[in-house]
């Protein structure tokens, strides 16, 4: 947890350190394979996800190799996505062969474990923590996957492990005073709205009440955060009335876009994942540029930039299919009164986490980070493994709502008797009775 809450380009500087990390994950992952000897079942979308994302770790690579790249860096970089695309098939697999009461509880501890590792992460490594000067230093991969959780608190309700994960990721989100998470819980939450009708009752009262007691209580006891917060809208200005973030990130927009479209060479294969992108910072702040690898703050241009229309296309062409999905999953649940289960549940809050990191990559590159591709392959193994199973369960006509156990069958009347048969069958049974009478 402490590795995966680190940026690809910062933590692990060693080539050692790399190839350790990668002979750990890979073990592990060959392990899975070979102890899964769960029944298979068919698995829809799963296939054209795995090959859109090797598509792209191939040509990333190549095109890296061939522009005389170094190997480390390129293995430090597409290290997100490969945790992408690994993590994806192995909850695939879990969510549609295992108990999911217990698949759900572990990975309520997993994403708490997430949320507080990032804490004691940059205390150990950083020393004592100031909320007023560190941002994304707190917040773990897990921080999008804990917001989706409010999406399952207004269909499901929580668990107390959920819960306390759900508080103490928004607390880090408010303490964090980043724009972008605040956008993706607005995102997440919008895909409710279509039922909000049938949400509406005494636990969407209770959690209206807690957020006014919060914001009372933040009010009372100091207005610091709230003031980061306006600060944040109001004074991150440039002199010409330009947001200083926007201005960095639509100058990398640029940057990659113009280097994307340079040649017929690089629009098809793209630069390969260690190349570098760079942004600039208007006047006011020095108009210096500074630079990242790989990926910037947009992954949709990222992946063309890294991989063209032949590593890329087919990878953006299933993330938005997928989006579009988990939008429409969680609009029909959240307008049915009686679909509750375990399988449900994860599949919504599979869909959410989609829907976040949908919204988080127009701003951010989530496969530029181990954490946040290792979570966003768990939210799509989530979705891609509860359809499945839903779908298989539905066809075998076990009631997916009522806890999984198999519909009762009526019991079949046998065909007719012969009158014969049915004459000489009451005669038998008059003489038994006579008989035990006697």
């Amino acid at each position: 947890m402490a590795d995966f809450r680190t940026q690809a380009g910062g933590g692990g500087e060693g080539v050692y350190a790399q190839l350790l990390f990668a002979l750990l994950h890979f073990g592990s992952f060959g392990a899975f394979l070979m102890l899964d000897k769960e029944r298979r079942i068919p698995l829809p979308g799963l296939l054209s996800f795995t090959v859109a994302v090797l598509l792209f770790l191939i040509v990333g690579t190549a095109s890296g190799l061939v522009y005389g790249q170094q190997s480390s860096e390129i293995l430090r970089t597409a290290i997100g996505t490969v945790l992408y695309l690994t993590t994806a098939f192995a909850t695939c697999r879990v969510v549609a062969s295992q108990d999911l009461r217990m698949v759900r509880l572990l990975l309520a501890w997993l994403s708490l474990g997430y949320v507080v590792m990032a804490v004691v992460s940059e205390r150990i490594v950083g020393g004592p923590i100031d909320f007023s000067m560190v941002r994304f230093q707190i917040l773990s991969g897990a921080t999008i996957p804990v917001l989706g959780y409010i999406d399952c608190l207004f269909l499901f309700g929580l668990g107390a492990v959920e819960l306390v994960s759900l508080g103490l990721g928004g607390l880090l989100v408010f303490l964090s005073v980043t724009r972008t998470y605040l956008l993706v819980a607005l995102l997440q939450f919008s895909t409710l709205l279509r039922g909000i009708r049938n949400l509406v009752g005494p636990r969407t009262l209770l959690l209206v009440a807690l957020g006014v007691v919060a914001t009372i209580g933040v009010v009372s006891q100091g207005s610091g955060g709230l003031t980061r917060w306006t600060d944040r809208f109001t004074d991150n200005q440039s002199r010409s009335g330009e947001d200083f973030s926007y201005y960095t990130r639509q100058s990398e927009w640029s940057f990659m876009y113009d280097a994307f479209v340079a040649s017929t060479k690089e629009t098809v294969f793209g630069h390969g994942f260690a190349a570098r992108t760079t942004w600039w910072f208007p006047k006011e702040a020095g108009g210096r540029y500074a630079q990242s690898i790989g990926f910037g703050h947009n992954q949709y241009l990222s992946i063309l930039f890294i991989g063209g229309l032949a590593g890329g296309a087919a990878l953006l062409l299933v993330q938005c299919i997928q989006f579009i999905q988990s939008v429409l999953l969680l609009v029909r649940i959240s307008m049915s009164r009686n679909a509750r289960s375990d399988l449900l549940f994860l599949a919504a809050w599979g869909a959410a986490i989609i829907v976040g990191m949908f919204g988080a990559n127009i701003l951010s590159s989530v496969l530029g980070n181990r954490g946040w591709g290792l979570w966003y392959g768990l939210g799509t193994g989530l979705f891609i493994g509860a359809r499945a199973r839903f779908k298989a369960m539905s066809a075998a006509g076990v009631p997916v709502a009522t806890g999984g156990q198999p519909a009762p069958q009526p019991v079949r009347a046998g065909p007719a008797l012969p009158p014969a048969v049915a004459r000489r069958r009451q005669a038998l049974q008059a003489r038994q009775g006579e008989a035990s009478r006697a």
